[in-house]
């Protein structure tokens, strides 16, 4: 199984890398998962991306306008969706919205807030939540 992050800008930020580092060595026991960052404006890698995708392969755009969940609710969504998908993608895009071809390719669309959120931000609530999914599915205290 296999968990992306897709951002349409670049990080660029030791604190959210070693952020990102110390969440994925969390998650290792559960998926892989990893990061893509391919710019504003650079549609090669997310054509590319979308390309090598396979059938169950889900991508899921964020966006203010999306299905909204509390962490429980959420830990029970992505459940279902890991159990039916080979990858999942977690297209964050830039505080304008996504890219027309992120918006093409995303089967859903989830919201984190009614706020605009820089796309560093959504990065770190997207991966917290992933994390904060698992212990809850798994039953680890750390919900609580």
């Amino acid at each position: 199984m296999n968990i992306q992050i897709a951002i349409e800008g670049k990080i660029r930020d030791k604190h959210i890398d070693d952020f990102f580092t110390e969440y994925k060595k969390r998650l290792t026991p559960y998926f892989n998962f990893e990061i893509i960052e391919f710019g504003s404006g650079n549609s090669k890698t997310f054509e590319k991306m979308i390309k090598n995708s396979k059938a169950d392969d889900l991508f899921i755009g964020l966006d203010e306008r999306g299905k909204r969940f509390n962490s429980k609710s959420f830990a029970n969504w992505f459940n279902e969706l890991r159990h039916n998908s080979r990858s999942i993608t977690f297209i964050i895009g830039q505080a304008d919205g996504l890219s027309d071809m992120a918006k093409k390719y995303s089967k859903e669309f989830i919201s984190l807030s009614e706020l605009t959120l820089s796309y560093k931000v959504s990065f770190i609530v997207v991966v917290e939540q992933i994390y904060r999914a698992m212990t809850i599915i798994n039953g680890h205290p750390y919900h609580k």
